[in-house]
């Protein structure tokens, strides 16, 4: 059987109860959601004070404990 997976992509900056119905519902509708968050040196995060790492945190702390998100 073929497995779903679905690739959710953005800045996170600040990460906001948006994002996290859209990881939640990524994770239901399919059989693994993956999380990119922008790197890009003038994207958003940057901009507001909110570097790569401390942004790609956030999204660690935030689905740590569930296996279907990466």
């Amino acid at each position: 059987m073929k497995k779903t997976v679905s690739v959710v992509f953005g800045t996170f900056a600040p990460m906001h109860k948006g994002h996290i119905d859209l990881i939640q519902r990524a994770k239901r509708e399919n059989d693994r959601a993956v999380v990119i968050v922008s790197g890009f040196d003038q994207d958003r995060g940057h901009q507001i004070g909110l570097g790569l790492q401390k942004r790609f945190r956030y999204i660690r702390e935030t689905f740590n404990d569930e296996p279907l998100v990466s």
